[in-house]
Protein backbone atom coordinates (compact mmCIF):
# COMPACT_ATOMS: atom_id res chain seq x y z
CA UNK A 1 0.00 0.00 0.00
CA UNK A 2 1.37 3.43 -0.99
CA UNK A 3 0.15 6.48 0.98
CA UNK A 4 -0.10 9.62 -1.16
CA UNK A 5 0.44 13.08 0.37
CA UNK A 6 0.11 16.55 -1.06
CA UNK A 7 1.59 19.59 0.66
CA UNK A 8 2.98 23.06 0.14
CA UNK A 9 5.79 24.74 1.97
CA UNK A 10 4.69 25.81 5.42
CA UNK A 11 1.60 23.56 5.41
CA UNK A 12 1.10 20.28 7.16
CA UNK A 13 1.12 17.24 4.93
CA UNK A 14 -2.40 16.17 4.06
CA UNK A 15 -3.04 12.55 3.10
CA UNK A 16 -5.33 12.50 0.03
CA UNK A 17 -5.53 8.77 -0.48
CA UNK A 18 -3.74 5.54 -0.96
CA UNK A 19 -3.04 3.25 -3.88
CA UNK A 20 -2.95 -0.50 -3.49
CA UNK A 21 -1.01 -2.47 -6.08
CA UNK A 22 -3.92 -4.94 -6.06
CA UNK A 23 -6.70 -2.50 -7.01
CA UNK A 24 -8.26 -3.79 -10.21
CA UNK A 25 -10.25 -2.14 -13.00
CA UNK A 26 -10.94 1.09 -11.11
CA UNK A 27 -7.57 2.28 -9.77
CA UNK A 28 -7.62 5.50 -11.72
CA UNK A 29 -11.20 6.21 -10.75
CA UNK A 30 -10.38 5.83 -7.06
CA UNK A 31 -7.34 8.08 -7.23
CA UNK A 32 -9.10 10.83 -9.15
CA UNK A 33 -11.96 10.64 -6.66
CA UNK A 34 -9.37 11.39 -3.99
CA UNK A 35 -8.32 14.42 -6.02
CA UNK A 36 -11.95 15.48 -6.26
CA UNK A 37 -12.60 15.21 -2.53
CA UNK A 38 -9.40 16.97 -1.59
CA UNK A 39 -10.00 19.60 -4.25
CA UNK A 40 -13.56 20.41 -3.26
CA UNK A 41 -13.04 20.32 0.52
CA UNK A 42 -9.59 21.81 0.96
CA UNK A 43 -8.71 23.65 -2.22
CA UNK A 44 -7.63 26.81 -0.47
CA UNK A 45 -5.42 25.37 2.26
CA UNK A 46 -4.31 22.31 0.38
CA UNK A 47 -3.61 23.74 -3.05
CA UNK A 48 -2.87 27.33 -2.11
CA UNK A 49 -5.54 29.01 -4.22
CA UNK A 50 -8.48 31.18 -3.20
CA UNK A 51 -10.58 30.22 -6.22
CA UNK A 52 -11.27 26.72 -7.44
CA UNK A 53 -10.76 27.69 -11.08
CA UNK A 54 -7.31 29.10 -10.25
CA UNK A 55 -6.09 25.85 -8.71
CA UNK A 56 -3.41 23.97 -10.63
CA UNK A 57 -5.70 20.91 -10.30
CA UNK A 58 -8.67 22.55 -12.04
CA UNK A 59 -8.11 20.93 -15.45
CA UNK A 60 -7.41 17.55 -13.84
CA UNK A 61 -10.56 17.77 -11.73
CA UNK A 62 -12.67 18.84 -14.72
CA UNK A 63 -11.61 15.88 -16.83
CA UNK A 64 -11.49 13.26 -14.08
CA UNK A 65 -15.23 12.60 -13.88
CA UNK A 66 -15.76 11.80 -17.57
CA UNK A 67 -12.54 9.81 -17.80
CA UNK A 68 -13.38 7.87 -14.64
CA UNK A 69 -16.69 6.85 -16.19
CA UNK A 70 -15.00 5.73 -19.41
CA UNK A 71 -12.30 3.81 -17.59
CA UNK A 72 -14.69 2.04 -15.25
CA UNK A 73 -16.96 1.09 -18.17
CA UNK A 74 -13.93 -0.12 -20.11
CA UNK A 75 -12.75 -2.17 -17.14
CA UNK A 76 -16.18 -3.74 -16.74
CA UNK A 77 -16.44 -4.51 -20.47
CA UNK A 78 -12.98 -6.08 -20.52
CA UNK A 79 -13.72 -8.21 -17.48
CA UNK A 80 -17.03 -9.47 -18.93
CA UNK A 81 -15.68 -10.13 -22.42
CA UNK A 82 -12.62 -11.96 -21.10
CA UNK A 83 -14.83 -14.20 -18.93
CA UNK A 84 -17.05 -15.08 -21.91
CA UNK A 85 -13.94 -15.66 -24.02
CA UNK A 86 -12.50 -18.06 -21.44
CA UNK A 87 -15.72 -20.10 -21.35
CA UNK A 88 -15.92 -20.29 -25.17
CA UNK A 89 -12.26 -21.27 -25.42
CA UNK A 90 -12.82 -23.95 -22.79
CA UNK A 91 -15.55 -25.48 -24.97
CA UNK A 92 -13.42 -25.23 -28.09
CA UNK A 93 -10.46 -26.96 -26.50
CA UNK A 94 -12.48 -29.70 -24.76
CA UNK A 95 -11.08 -33.12 -25.56
CA UNK A 96 -13.15 -35.81 -27.24
CA UNK A 97 -14.99 -37.82 -24.61
CA UNK A 98 -15.39 -34.93 -22.18
CA UNK A 99 -18.86 -33.96 -21.02
CA UNK A 100 -18.87 -30.90 -23.27
CA UNK A 101 -18.09 -32.79 -26.47
CA UNK A 102 -19.22 -36.40 -25.96
CA UNK A 103 -22.78 -36.08 -27.27
CA UNK A 104 -23.40 -38.05 -30.44
CA UNK A 105 -26.22 -37.57 -32.92
CA UNK A 106 -27.74 -39.39 -35.89
CA UNK A 107 -27.00 -37.84 -39.26
CA UNK A 108 -28.57 -38.46 -42.67
CA UNK A 109 -26.41 -38.63 -45.78
CA UNK A 110 -29.25 -36.90 -47.70
CA UNK A 111 -31.23 -34.46 -45.57
CA UNK A 112 -33.28 -33.36 -48.60
CA UNK A 113 -34.82 -36.83 -48.83
CA UNK A 114 -34.59 -38.07 -45.24
CA UNK A 115 -34.45 -35.66 -42.30
CA UNK A 116 -33.31 -36.94 -38.91
CA UNK A 117 -34.67 -35.32 -35.76
CA UNK A 118 -32.18 -34.97 -32.90
CA UNK A 119 -33.82 -34.24 -29.57
CA UNK A 120 -30.75 -33.93 -27.36
CA UNK A 121 -30.42 -37.68 -26.78
CA UNK A 122 -27.06 -39.43 -26.97
CA UNK A 123 -27.84 -42.36 -29.24
CA UNK A 124 -25.60 -44.96 -27.65
CA UNK A 125 -27.62 -47.98 -28.91
CA UNK A 126 -28.25 -46.74 -32.43
CA UNK A 127 -26.42 -48.51 -35.26
CA UNK A 128 -25.94 -47.35 -38.83
CA UNK A 129 -29.13 -47.75 -40.87
CA UNK A 130 -29.84 -47.62 -44.62
CA UNK A 131 -33.17 -46.29 -45.92
CA UNK A 132 -34.61 -46.46 -49.46
CA UNK A 133 -37.71 -44.29 -50.10
CA UNK A 134 -40.11 -45.31 -52.88
CA UNK A 135 -42.72 -42.65 -52.14
CA UNK A 136 -43.69 -40.34 -49.30
CA UNK A 137 -47.07 -40.15 -47.62
CA UNK A 138 -49.32 -37.44 -48.94
CA UNK A 139 -52.86 -36.16 -48.62
CA UNK A 140 -54.85 -35.27 -51.71
CA UNK A 141 -53.90 -32.03 -53.42
CA UNK A 142 -56.11 -30.19 -55.95
CA UNK A 143 -54.53 -27.47 -58.03
CA UNK A 144 -56.80 -25.24 -60.07
CA UNK A 145 -56.19 -23.71 -63.47
CA UNK A 146 -53.67 -20.88 -63.80
CA UNK A 147 -55.92 -17.94 -64.72
CA UNK A 148 -55.03 -14.37 -65.61
CA UNK A 149 -55.16 -12.87 -62.14
CA UNK A 150 -56.50 -9.44 -63.05
CA UNK A 151 -58.90 -10.54 -65.80
CA UNK A 152 -62.63 -10.32 -65.11
CA UNK A 153 -63.98 -13.64 -63.89
CA UNK A 154 -67.36 -13.21 -65.62
CA UNK A 155 -69.26 -14.38 -62.53
CA UNK A 156 -71.90 -12.56 -60.49
CA UNK A 157 -74.50 -13.36 -57.90
CA UNK A 158 -74.77 -16.15 -55.34
CA UNK A 159 -72.12 -18.89 -55.70
CA UNK A 160 -72.44 -22.19 -53.88
CA UNK A 161 -70.11 -25.21 -53.94
CA UNK A 162 -69.59 -28.38 -51.86
CA UNK A 163 -66.67 -30.48 -50.63
CA UNK A 164 -67.17 -34.15 -49.75
CA UNK A 165 -64.52 -35.41 -47.29
CA UNK A 166 -64.36 -38.26 -44.78
CA UNK A 167 -68.00 -39.23 -45.33
CA UNK A 168 -69.35 -35.70 -44.82
CA UNK A 169 -70.56 -32.99 -47.20
CA UNK A 170 -69.70 -29.35 -46.48
CA UNK A 171 -71.37 -26.54 -48.44
CA UNK A 172 -69.98 -23.04 -48.96
CA UNK A 173 -71.64 -19.86 -50.20
CA UNK A 174 -70.27 -16.47 -51.26
CA UNK A 175 -71.44 -13.56 -53.43
CA UNK A 176 -69.61 -12.71 -56.63
CA UNK A 177 -69.58 -9.21 -58.08
CA UNK A 178 -69.62 -8.57 -61.80
CA UNK A 179 -66.39 -6.61 -61.24
CA UNK A 180 -64.55 -9.50 -59.51
CA UNK A 181 -61.30 -10.65 -61.11
CA UNK A 182 -60.24 -14.29 -61.33
CA UNK A 183 -57.96 -13.87 -58.30
CA UNK A 184 -60.78 -12.24 -56.33
CA UNK A 185 -63.04 -15.26 -56.95
CA UNK A 186 -60.22 -17.66 -56.03
CA UNK A 187 -59.57 -15.77 -52.79
CA UNK A 188 -63.26 -15.75 -51.82
CA UNK A 189 -63.37 -19.53 -52.23
CA UNK A 190 -60.15 -19.98 -50.21
CA UNK A 191 -61.44 -17.76 -47.39
CA UNK A 192 -64.74 -19.67 -47.24
CA UNK A 193 -62.93 -23.04 -46.97
CA UNK A 194 -60.33 -21.97 -44.40
CA UNK A 195 -62.96 -20.40 -42.14
CA UNK A 196 -64.78 -23.71 -41.70
CA UNK A 197 -61.86 -25.88 -40.56
CA UNK A 198 -62.83 -29.13 -42.32
CA UNK A 199 -59.31 -30.56 -42.55
CA UNK A 200 -58.55 -28.95 -45.90
CA UNK A 201 -56.46 -25.83 -46.40
CA UNK A 202 -56.86 -23.53 -49.39
CA UNK A 203 -54.45 -20.97 -50.78
CA UNK A 204 -54.06 -18.70 -53.79
CA UNK A 205 -50.63 -18.45 -55.39
CA UNK A 206 -49.30 -16.08 -58.02
CA UNK A 207 -46.93 -16.91 -60.85
CA UNK A 208 -46.27 -13.77 -62.79
CA UNK A 209 -49.59 -12.53 -64.13
CA UNK A 210 -51.37 -15.81 -63.37
CA UNK A 211 -53.07 -17.00 -60.19
CA UNK A 212 -54.24 -20.45 -59.14
CA UNK A 213 -56.26 -21.97 -56.28
CA UNK A 214 -54.80 -24.95 -54.37
CA UNK A 215 -56.65 -27.23 -51.92
CA UNK A 216 -54.72 -29.69 -49.74
CA UNK A 217 -55.84 -32.27 -47.17
CA UNK A 218 -54.13 -31.92 -43.78
CA UNK A 219 -54.17 -35.70 -43.20
CA UNK A 220 -51.70 -37.86 -45.09
CA UNK A 221 -52.00 -41.46 -46.23
CA UNK A 222 -54.54 -43.41 -48.24
CA UNK A 223 -57.45 -42.82 -45.87
CA UNK A 224 -60.85 -41.19 -46.25
CA UNK A 225 -59.81 -38.14 -44.18
CA UNK A 226 -57.21 -37.25 -46.79
CA UNK A 227 -59.45 -37.72 -49.86
CA UNK A 228 -62.01 -35.16 -50.99
CA UNK A 229 -64.17 -34.10 -53.96
CA UNK A 230 -65.19 -30.55 -54.95
CA UNK A 231 -68.30 -29.68 -57.00
CA UNK A 232 -70.54 -26.76 -57.89
CA UNK A 233 -74.00 -26.55 -56.30
CA UNK A 234 -75.11 -23.15 -57.63
CA UNK A 235 -73.15 -20.97 -60.02
CA UNK A 236 -69.88 -21.97 -61.71
CA UNK A 237 -67.10 -21.06 -59.28
CA UNK A 238 -65.56 -24.56 -59.23
CA UNK A 239 -65.78 -24.93 -62.99
CA UNK A 240 -64.26 -21.49 -63.50
CA UNK A 241 -61.33 -21.96 -61.11
CA UNK A 242 -60.64 -25.68 -61.71
CA UNK A 243 -60.73 -26.34 -57.95
CA UNK A 244 -61.86 -29.92 -58.65
CA UNK A 245 -58.69 -30.89 -60.53
CA UNK A 246 -56.65 -33.51 -58.61
CA UNK A 247 -52.87 -32.89 -58.79
CA UNK A 248 -51.80 -35.44 -56.15
CA UNK A 249 -53.76 -38.47 -54.94
CA UNK A 250 -53.71 -39.44 -51.30
CA UNK A 251 -51.10 -42.15 -50.70
CA UNK A 252 -49.16 -44.01 -48.02
CA UNK A 253 -45.39 -43.81 -47.64
CA UNK A 254 -43.45 -46.81 -48.96
CA UNK A 255 -39.84 -47.37 -47.83
CA UNK A 256 -37.24 -50.05 -47.10
CA UNK A 257 -34.92 -50.47 -44.10
CA UNK A 258 -31.50 -52.06 -44.66
CA UNK A 259 -32.63 -53.65 -47.93
CA UNK A 260 -35.64 -55.36 -46.36
CA UNK A 261 -39.19 -55.75 -47.67
CA UNK A 262 -41.33 -52.69 -48.33
CA UNK A 263 -42.90 -50.97 -45.33
CA UNK A 264 -45.98 -48.74 -45.55
CA UNK A 265 -47.02 -45.86 -43.33
CA UNK A 266 -49.84 -43.30 -43.26
CA UNK A 267 -47.36 -40.67 -42.13
CA UNK A 268 -43.79 -39.77 -43.03
CA UNK A 269 -42.47 -40.30 -39.50
CA UNK A 270 -40.21 -43.38 -39.41
CA UNK A 271 -38.75 -45.16 -36.37
CA UNK A 272 -35.18 -46.25 -37.15
CA UNK A 273 -34.61 -47.88 -33.77
CA UNK A 274 -32.23 -46.92 -30.98
CA UNK A 275 -34.34 -43.86 -30.18
CA UNK A 276 -33.84 -42.31 -33.63
CA UNK A 277 -36.79 -41.05 -35.66
CA UNK A 278 -36.66 -39.67 -39.20
CA UNK A 279 -39.00 -37.90 -41.60
CA UNK A 280 -39.44 -39.06 -45.19
CA UNK A 281 -39.16 -35.92 -47.32
CA UNK A 282 -38.83 -37.14 -50.92
CA UNK A 283 -38.43 -40.35 -52.92
CA UNK A 284 -34.81 -41.42 -53.38
CA UNK A 285 -33.10 -43.36 -56.16
CA UNK A 286 -30.32 -44.54 -53.84
CA UNK A 287 -30.17 -45.80 -50.28
CA UNK A 288 -29.70 -43.09 -47.68
CA UNK A 289 -27.34 -43.82 -44.80
CA UNK A 290 -28.13 -42.69 -41.28
CA UNK A 291 -25.06 -42.91 -39.06
CA UNK A 292 -24.04 -41.93 -35.55
CA UNK A 293 -21.59 -39.02 -35.54
CA UNK A 294 -20.03 -36.64 -33.06
CA UNK A 295 -22.25 -33.63 -32.41
CA UNK A 296 -20.37 -30.52 -33.54
CA UNK A 297 -23.12 -28.00 -32.77
CA UNK A 298 -21.51 -27.21 -29.41
CA UNK A 299 -18.19 -26.54 -31.10
CA UNK A 300 -19.82 -24.27 -33.66
CA UNK A 301 -21.65 -22.36 -30.95
CA UNK A 302 -18.43 -22.04 -28.94
CA UNK A 303 -16.61 -20.82 -32.06
CA UNK A 304 -19.24 -18.13 -32.60
CA UNK A 305 -19.08 -17.12 -28.92
CA UNK A 306 -15.29 -17.01 -29.15
CA UNK A 307 -15.47 -14.74 -32.21
CA UNK A 308 -18.05 -12.42 -30.61
CA UNK A 309 -16.23 -12.15 -27.27
CA UNK A 310 -12.85 -11.69 -28.97
CA UNK A 311 -14.26 -8.83 -31.06
CA UNK A 312 -15.92 -7.30 -28.01
CA UNK A 313 -12.66 -7.41 -26.08
CA UNK A 314 -10.72 -5.95 -29.02
CA UNK A 315 -13.30 -3.23 -29.58
CA UNK A 316 -13.23 -2.20 -25.91
CA UNK A 317 -9.44 -2.06 -25.88
CA UNK A 318 -9.27 -0.18 -29.16
CA UNK A 319 -11.78 2.42 -27.93
CA UNK A 320 -9.41 3.32 -25.07
CA UNK A 321 -6.08 2.80 -26.84
CA UNK A 322 -5.63 6.51 -27.50
CA UNK A 323 -5.77 7.30 -23.79
CA UNK A 324 -4.62 4.23 -21.87
CA UNK A 325 -1.32 2.37 -22.00
CA UNK A 326 -3.03 -0.77 -20.73
CA UNK A 327 -5.57 -0.64 -23.57
CA UNK A 328 -2.74 -0.25 -26.08
CA UNK A 329 -1.07 -3.35 -24.67
CA UNK A 330 -4.29 -5.39 -24.88
CA UNK A 331 -5.06 -4.20 -28.41
CA UNK A 332 -1.60 -5.14 -29.65
CA UNK A 333 -1.69 -8.57 -28.01
CA UNK A 334 -5.10 -9.45 -29.49
CA UNK A 335 -4.23 -8.15 -32.96
CA UNK A 336 -0.92 -9.97 -32.87
CA UNK A 337 -2.61 -13.30 -32.14
CA UNK A 338 -5.39 -13.00 -34.72
CA UNK A 339 -3.12 -11.77 -37.51
CA UNK A 340 -0.48 -14.43 -36.88
CA UNK A 341 -3.16 -17.12 -37.35
CA UNK A 342 -4.98 -15.35 -40.22
CA UNK A 343 -4.03 -17.92 -42.86
CA UNK A 344 -4.99 -20.92 -40.72
CA UNK A 345 -8.24 -19.32 -39.58
CA UNK A 346 -9.20 -18.53 -43.17
CA UNK A 347 -8.93 -22.24 -44.04
CA UNK A 348 -11.57 -22.86 -41.37
CA UNK A 349 -13.93 -20.23 -42.73
CA UNK A 350 -12.94 -17.55 -40.20
CA UNK A 351 -11.57 -14.31 -41.61
CA UNK A 352 -9.36 -11.68 -39.99
CA UNK A 353 -9.95 -8.01 -40.80
CA UNK A 354 -7.19 -5.43 -41.20
CA UNK A 355 -7.93 -4.30 -37.63
CA UNK A 356 -7.49 -7.83 -36.31
CA UNK A 357 -11.18 -8.58 -35.69
CA UNK A 358 -12.63 -12.02 -36.50
CA UNK A 359 -15.58 -12.82 -38.78
CA UNK A 360 -17.24 -15.95 -40.16
CA UNK A 361 -16.73 -15.78 -43.94
CA UNK A 362 -17.72 -19.35 -44.85
CA UNK A 363 -20.18 -21.19 -42.58
CA UNK A 364 -19.97 -24.43 -44.58
CA UNK A 365 -16.18 -24.48 -44.37
CA UNK A 366 -16.35 -23.83 -40.62
CA UNK A 367 -18.85 -26.68 -40.14
CA UNK A 368 -16.67 -29.08 -42.13
CA UNK A 369 -13.62 -28.03 -40.10
CA UNK A 370 -15.49 -28.86 -36.89
CA UNK A 371 -16.52 -32.25 -38.29
CA UNK A 372 -13.05 -33.15 -39.57
CA UNK A 373 -11.25 -32.08 -36.41
CA UNK A 374 -9.32 -29.27 -38.09
CA UNK A 375 -10.99 -26.76 -35.78
CA UNK A 376 -9.79 -28.71 -32.73
CA UNK A 377 -6.26 -28.97 -34.10
CA UNK A 378 -5.98 -25.23 -34.70
CA UNK A 379 -7.43 -24.37 -31.31
CA UNK A 380 -5.29 -26.79 -29.31
CA UNK A 381 -2.12 -26.64 -31.37
CA UNK A 382 0.44 -29.40 -31.75
CA UNK A 383 2.70 -28.85 -28.79
CA UNK A 384 5.53 -26.43 -28.01
CA UNK A 385 6.18 -25.67 -31.68
CA UNK A 386 2.52 -24.77 -32.25
CA UNK A 387 1.04 -23.44 -29.04
CA UNK A 388 -2.46 -23.15 -30.51
CA UNK A 389 -4.73 -20.20 -31.23
CA UNK A 390 -7.08 -20.88 -28.31
CA UNK A 391 -4.21 -21.45 -25.88
CA UNK A 392 -2.66 -18.10 -26.73
CA UNK A 393 -5.98 -16.33 -26.29
CA UNK A 394 -6.58 -18.16 -23.02
CA UNK A 395 -3.27 -16.86 -21.72
CA UNK A 396 -4.35 -13.28 -22.40
CA UNK A 397 -7.79 -13.86 -20.85
CA UNK A 398 -6.20 -15.40 -17.75
CA UNK A 399 -3.76 -12.52 -17.45
CA UNK A 400 -6.66 -10.07 -17.50
CA UNK A 401 -8.14 -11.86 -14.49
CA UNK A 402 -4.84 -12.23 -12.64
CA UNK A 403 -3.12 -8.95 -13.55
CA UNK A 404 -5.85 -6.45 -14.51
CA UNK A 405 -3.62 -3.44 -13.90
CA UNK A 406 -1.58 -4.44 -16.98
CA UNK A 407 -4.59 -3.85 -19.19
CA UNK A 408 -6.50 -1.12 -17.35
CA UNK A 409 -3.92 1.60 -16.81
CA UNK A 410 -4.79 4.09 -14.10
CA UNK A 411 -3.56 7.32 -15.71
CA UNK A 412 -4.74 8.62 -19.09
CA UNK A 413 -2.00 9.43 -21.59
CA UNK A 414 -3.20 13.00 -22.04
CA UNK A 415 -2.68 13.60 -18.31
CA UNK A 416 0.80 12.08 -18.12
CA UNK A 417 2.42 15.50 -18.50
CA UNK A 418 0.08 17.36 -16.16
CA UNK A 419 2.91 17.65 -13.67
CA UNK A 420 4.58 20.19 -15.95
CA UNK A 421 1.58 22.48 -15.47
CA UNK A 422 1.15 22.02 -11.74
CA UNK A 423 3.30 24.24 -9.52
CA UNK A 424 3.82 21.83 -6.65
CA UNK A 425 6.97 19.91 -5.94
CA UNK A 426 5.43 16.52 -5.28
CA UNK A 427 2.90 16.09 -8.12
CA UNK A 428 5.47 14.66 -10.53
CA UNK A 429 6.38 12.17 -7.84
CA UNK A 430 2.69 11.31 -7.46
CA UNK A 431 2.32 10.58 -11.17
CA UNK A 432 5.53 8.60 -11.26
CA UNK A 433 4.12 6.34 -8.56
CA UNK A 434 0.94 5.80 -10.55
CA UNK A 435 2.43 5.21 -13.97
Amino acid sequence: MIILYSCRKGDEGVAIGSLSSYNSYATYGKVTSMYANAYSKSNSSLFGSTKEQDSPFASLYASSTSYDTKLQRYGSDVKTASSVLKRALGELTAKQGSSSSARQIAKSSDEKSLAVANNGTTYGKFTETRVKIDQVASGQVNKGDALKANANAGLSGRMQFAIDVDGKTHQFTFNASSADTNQAIQQKMADAINTRGIGITASVSRDGASASLTLEAKETGAVSASRFAVRDVAGAAVGKTGADLVAQKAQDAIYHINGGTAKMSRTNAVDLGGGVTATLVAASDQEITVSKVQDDSGKLTAAKNMIDSFNSLLSSADSMSSTSRGAIKLTRELQGISKSYASSLNQLGIGVTKDGALAVVDSDKRAKAAESGDLDRLMNGGGAADYGFANRLSKVANNISRFPAQYVNAVPIELMNMNAKVATDNISMLFSLLI
